[in-house]
């Protein structure tokens, strides 16, 4: 890759630019001093100057002495019962007091995940699994789900905690038994990290549901490739649906950043596995990404192309330029074997979330075809549009 294939992403027209810079506005500020209670929002008028005068007998003191009619009674229950309504929302609850005299002894399974990290597992979770706290806690939650289940997971996370949805989904044991569960979500705010908690809807104890399921599958998944020792495809399409579901539910308060995914093609990968150095070219290709890029992007080998990467967190255009000149530099270094210097020929697409896509599976699809426009280019960094969007068919 020469230096004027990185100017296909400097060319995007401003509008463009501009649009995808764009984040969503804060809402819910508090009000200022100018436009504080003691001006009325209607007449203009300036309320403190009124007297406030206080009464001799107060209301509670009367109404307790006024026979109430049953409409005044119906109505006094229905205010009782929103007063409790705001209560229980507004309640401060100590998540810690819940897992003791709650989570920790239930017959339900419970964990908590936090990003893509398993923050706590109850001991009937410990028990399905079949692994103690400390090989459970710090791990990946989809590596204890069975490989088909990670995608109706993912994909409908979104609805389990805003619609109360149930989703079934086999939960794989360290020694590769099968259980299936019904998992129910609840969205814990976190305005670092997407964050919620799965419960089981069966007692474990009862068996009811909960059954060891036994399949011809593979006892151990591949999470991670064997040559770079990266994450793997389906590890990645997790992380970039956790990433999209960060951003789309978390505080309205908080600025909504952008969300990229760059799938890099070398596309002379056939002529170096020919040369038998490949697996060497790839090893130190992916050591270079991991340490030149920040630490919360993630770096992942893939499915059609060989480097998938997701920088999350990207708060500007300006930004996203900066990070995609360094990776561009990395690929026009190439590579040495302390001999030979290694050209690296690639063509790299780039989508982006939310400007265009809206959902992590249209985020992906977006990044193979700005990939294969690189391609058709022969080389170079292509940014998917809106004019790469076909038009919808109306039947």
């Amino acid at each position: 890759m020469n230096k004027q294939d990185f100017d296909t992403l400097e060319n995007i027209s401003p509008d463009y630019l501009e649009g995808i810079s764009e984040t969503t506005p804060f809402i819910n500020q508090p009000a200022t001093a100018a436009g504080s209670a003691s001006v009325s929002s209607n007449t203009a008028i300036d309320t403190s100057v009124l007297e406030t005068v206080e009464p001799v007998v107060q209301m509670a003191e009367i109404k307790q002495y006024i026979p109430q009619s049953p409409v005044e009674e119906e109505a006094d229950e229905e205010e009782n019962i929103a007063g409790r309504d705001d209560f229980i929302k507004e309640a401060d609850v100590r998540l810690d007091d819940i897992i003791k005299k709650f989570f920790s002894n239930s017959e339900r399974p419970v964990v908590i995940v936090s990003d893509d990290k398993i923050e706590y597992a109850n001991e009937t979770m410990q028990k399905i699994l079949e692994a103690g706290e400390n090989e459970i806690v710090g791990q990946n939650f989809f590596s204890f789900v069975a490989e088909e289940d990670w995608n109706r997971l993912a994909e409908n996370i979104g609805v389990m905690l805003t619609d109360g949805k149930k989703v079934n989904a086999d939960l794989k044991s360290k020694n590769g038994k099968l259980y299936n569960v019904g998992l129910e979500a609840i969205y814990l705010p976190d305005a670092r990290r997407f964050s919620f908690i799965l419960i089981g809807q069966n007692r474990f104890e009862a068996g009811a549901g909960i059954q060891e399921r036994s399949a011809e599958k593979p006892a151990v998944l591949n999470l991670y490739d064997e040559v770079t020792g990266l994450p793997s495809f389906y590890l990645f399409e997790d992380r970039v649906q956790m990433a999209i579901n960060y951003e789309n539910y978390k505080d309205s308060r908080l600025r909504k950043n952008m969300v990229a995914v760059i799938a890099v093609s070398i596309d002379n990968i056939f002529v170096l596995r020919q040369q038998g150095i490949a697996d060497f070219i790839l090893k130190k290709l992916a050591s270079k990404l991991v340490l030149s890029l920040k630490k919360n992007y993630t770096v992942a080998r893939g499915m059609a192309y060989e480097f998938w990467i997701m920088m999350n967190d990207i708060s500007s255009m300006g930004d996203l330029d900066l990070e995609m000149r360094k990776l561009n530099a990395i690929f026009m270094e190439g590579v040495s074997d302390n001999i030979t210097e290694h050209n690296v020929n690639t063509s790299i697409g780039v989508s982006i979330f939310p400007t265009v896509a809206k959902s992590a599976k249209k985020l992906l699809e977006q990044t193979i075809k700005a990939t294969k426009k690189s391609q058709e280019k022969g080389g170079g960094i292509s940014v998917f549009s809106e004019e790469d969007e076909p038009p919808a068919t109306v039947n």
